[in-house]
């Protein structure tokens, strides 16, 4: 018994003198002085410059951390990091360091991040690290009123990094979201919430080449919103002018196409965005699409049709075309199908006038042949 107790009474001083030792690590350590560890590893370990400002700290609860002010990553020879994050803390169990730089898993909390254009906060982000490999599965975000859950999986960060994802946002405010993607000089804007699902893969350091080796499908679905840019109601009043053969008024301003759903799907494949089944419901018409894409181009080529629930003279679909850069697209009418349709229907009441003359045909024969007898 007495041994046991001074075996315990070891043990004690042992778990006693480590505690002492790590609390005066953390004491007279300035952590400051991880910033050439930290940006160093980043560096090597995924190509990017680094760059560390602000303070760093230690956090202790609930589990092993540093907080850093602000970090960013740029690629070599840019002016401006592609990513910045501020108010990031990562932490750690104390055991996962005991793992080296072969393993680790740990969490990131981070209070605001701009990655190139976009802008998210509140983001809770389990990390793993292993055969170099790093996982972010969950991520958990603020996105533009809404939120973002999802997974991300990264390789070869020192070499061409190859990207996976699968992430879903609900609940999305629009409009600041493409006013940040697009510039606030876009001529069309879409205003409205909706959910949007992007499960893709992609290859490569730069913007260009991540656009260019994109490949995935992107799922979207938009209630109650509106088409800031594109007025859909003129171009089914000129179509019906058109066909009827009448004069056009002026089309009213602003353009605008308030609609109630609109929704479709995109299947990516080397940065070539393509669907079959865009659909766009309102009050006035539906709308069907299909069409696609150029993601490194920033560029569309898009074909609508649009069927009045109105009582209107024309009888077809409205065939419309949206063609040209993304933030200042071409909407215009597809004169050439329309005036297809147009002809074919003059030739088809053409053909009816002639089948009925010809019908007629036989009785005045008849009566010119009794003329000719005499009868």
């Amino acid at each position: 018994m007495r041994i046991l107790k001074i075996s315990l009474s070891v043990i004690a001083l042992i778990v006693l003198v480590l505690i002492i030792a790590i609390g005066s690590l953390f004491i007279f350590l300035d952590p400051n002085k991880l910033k050439p560890m930290i940006t160093s590893e980043i560096s090597r370990n995924t190509g990017y410059e680094t760059l560390v400002d602000g303070n760093l700290s230690w956090s202790f609860y609930p589990i092993l951390g540093v907080k850093l002010d602000k970090l960013q990553l740029r690629e070599p020879g840019q002016p401006i990091a592609f990513l910045e994050l501020n108010g990031l803390s990562i932490a750690t169990e104390f055991s996962q360091l005991l793992h080296g730089q072969s393993e680790l898993q740990g969490r990131i909390y981070i209070e605001s991040i701009r990655l190139d254009k976009l802008h998210l906060q509140n983001a809770a982000i389990k990390l793993g690290w292993q055969h170099h490999v790093l996982t972010m599965q969950p991520i958990k975000a603020s996105l533009y009123g809404g939120t973002l859950r999802g997974v991300v999986h990264a390789r070869e960060l020192s070499a061409t990094p190859k990207w996976d994802w699968d992430i879903a946002a609900s609940n999305l405010d629009l409009q600041p979201l493409l006013v940040d993607l697009l510039g606030k000089n876009s001529k069309v804007m879409l205003v409205g919430t909706g959910d949007i699902r992007l499960a893709a893969n992609t290859a490569g350091r730069e913007q260009r080449d991540l656009l260019t080796n994109l490949n995935g499908l992107c799922q979207f679905g938009i209630n109650e919103g509106l088409v800031d840019g594109i007025d859909l109601n003129y171009l089914v009043t000129s179509a019906n002018a058109l066909v009827n053969h009448e004069n056009l008024s002026s089309p009213e301003t602003p353009f605008k196409t308030a609609f109630d759903r609109l929704s479709g799907l995109f299947k990516i494949k080397a940065g070539q965005a393509e669907t079959d089944n865009l659909l766009l419901q309102s009050k006035a018409f539906t709308v069907t699409g299909q069409g696609g894409i150029d993601l490194p181009l920033q560029s569309l080529d898009l074909k609508l049709q649009l069927k009045p629930l109105e009582r209107v003279k024309t009888q077809w679909l409205i065939p419309v075309l949206i063609t040209g850069e993304i933030k200042a697209p071409s909407v215009r009418l597809d004169t050439l199908t329309l005036n297809t349709l147009i002809t074919k229907e003059e030739l088809d009441k053409l053909k009816e006038k002639a089948q009925d003359v010809i019908k007629t045909l036989p009785e005045k024969a008849d009566k010119f042949i009794g003329k000719l007898l005499g009868e």
